[in-house]
């Protein structure tokens, strides 16, 4: 809060003495012989009248020979004790310590860091190159294995399948021309057998009629006349 109240009553200092010399040079005489200047606000007025703030503007206004201490670097960089470019303290960070012993000792530091970092980052290309290797061969067999699949596809869907177009749990022939197909044959193939069952029939007895029962013989070639 005091920093604030300080800062402001600078603040309105400062723009109080700038209008005092704007009015100083800007000043015109109006034809009565009057200077016209600006009017000051209180706030202004009072602030001039600041012990502190009058003492600081007449050093910063005065003329005569008297000695200005002016920093060689900014206090925000560091202020007198900084060495920064330029500077007679300033000097390469390279150059610090190749001149003694600590020099001597930091080669070796940096020699062994680097050894040891070559050697982690070979382990860490290794283990990358074997990783990529391993997910190439993955993605091999995978591609494989989805091929396979492909020119498996139509025979595994006919896996449990029969290869006659007849189902065998409702005895039906399937609905099909192949279906059909097999009706007509199996048709055929009961008819050649009913004929060659009555030809050898009649073959093993020419009587007529059956000699246990009596019966006509009816696969005999005269009843299948009638």
């Amino acid at each position: 809060m005091l920093r604030s109240l300080v800062g402001s009553e600078m603040c309105i200092r400062d723009r109080y003495q700038r209008r005092v010399r704007e009015n100083e040079s800007f000043a015109m005489a109006s034809s009565h012989g009057f200077r016209n200047c600006a009017p000051v606000g209180r706030e202004e007025r009072k602030a001039a009248n600041d012990k502190e703030s009058i003492e600081k503007q007449r050093l910063r206004d005065r003329r005569e020979e008297f000695f200005a201490f002016e920093e060689p670097v900014p206090r925000a960089e560091g202020g007198v004790s900084a060495s920064v470019p330029g500077s007679v303290g300033w000097i390469p960070e390279s150059d610090r310590f190749n001149t003694d012993s600590a020099y001597m000792l930091r080669a070796h530091q940096e020699g062994e860091r680097q050894v040891t970092e070559d050697f982690y980052d070979a382990r860490r290309e290794a283990t990358v190159r074997r990783e990529e290797e391993r997910w190439e061969r993955m993605e091999t067999e995978e591609s494989k294995n989805a091929e396979i699949d492909a020119n498996c596809a139509e025979s595994r869907s006919r896996k449990n399948a029969g290869s006659a177009p007849f189902d065998l749990l409702t005895l039906q022939y399937h609905d099909t021309p192949a279906g059909e197909n097999l009706a007509s044959l199996d048709q055929g193939a009961r008819e050649r057998q009913f004929a060659r069952s009555s030809q050898m029939y009649d073959n093993a007895n020419r009587s007529g009629f059956n000699p246990v029962t009596g019966e006509s013989n009816a696969y005999h070639s005269s009843n299948r006349c009638q």
